[in-house]
């Protein structure tokens, strides 16, 4: 009770307004959030070919360990986009609800099948800067709403470069060796991993090494947009 009167009193001092028109109301308004492209066609998380249900496709599962990846939009619908980078950089935690809502549709659209939830981790360096995982913060939403566990054993044991304009070969090199499950029993598990962005794909399939290697069955991706 004392947590809804809170929000009353938050939203009615700070009321949301749409991030990318300013109409108050919702951090989209209806016509700013009929402008994201959704990605309605399920595809390879690495080649980005036509893939059944968003598996990794034959020719890239010989190589990778992420079983596949569903993704909710484009990172170019500017809505999307700003809400995704308010969410990160600008400290407006009430997104990672809204946000984490999105994502629950697109999963549950996919009859995606899991044990336990995680998300791509930031380094102590980055989290003493910035305060927070945004990652996290939606995967401790979305396990909530499926009331499946979020696993907090995997970190991220080195700071690295960010991944946005390195090269493919960089993007790899970069996160070489870079995350570590600490604690907890994924054996047998089949892992739902969170994250925001999809690029290239190299971080969500080297999590997912991580995670198989400590014994996770299945890992598969659940992203709110593609680039």
């Amino acid at each position: 009770m004392l947590k809804e009167v809170k929000a009353i009193i938050i939203e009615t001092i700070f009321p949301k307004t749409c991030l990318s028109c300013g109409k108050i109301g919702d951090f989209f308004c209806q016509q700013c959030q009929a402008k994201i492209r959704k990605i309605e066609l399920p595809l390879c998380p690495f080649c980005r070919r036509i893939s059944a249900q968003g598996h990794s496709c034959l020719k890239c599962r010989q190589k990778k360990a992420l079983n596949g990846a569903t993704v909710y939009g484009y990172y170019q619908s500017q809505p999307l986009k700003l809400a995704i980078k308010a969410l990160k950089y600008g400290n407006i935690f009430g997104l990672s609800e809204y946000l984490a809502k999105i994502l629950i549709e697109k999963i549950e659209k996919d009859n995606l099948q899991f044990d336990i939830i995680t998300s791509v981790p930031i380094s102590k360096k980055r989290l003493r800067e910035r305060g927070y995982n945004q990652t996290e913060l939606l995967g401790r939403v979305i396990a909530e709403y499926f009331k499946k566990p979020f696993f907090m054993g995997l970190i991220k044991a080195k700071d690295t470069l960010p991944q946005v304009g390195l090269k493919r070969t960089e993007r790899l090199y970069n996160l070489k060796n870079s995350f570590v499950v600490t604690a907890g029993d994924i054996k047998d598990k089949k892992v739902l991993l969170i994250d925001d962005v999809l690029t290239t794909g190299a971080t969500l399939n080297e999590v997912a090494k991580v995670l198989k290697k400590a014994g996770a069955r299945q890992v598969w991706g659940a992203v709110l947009a593609r680039e």
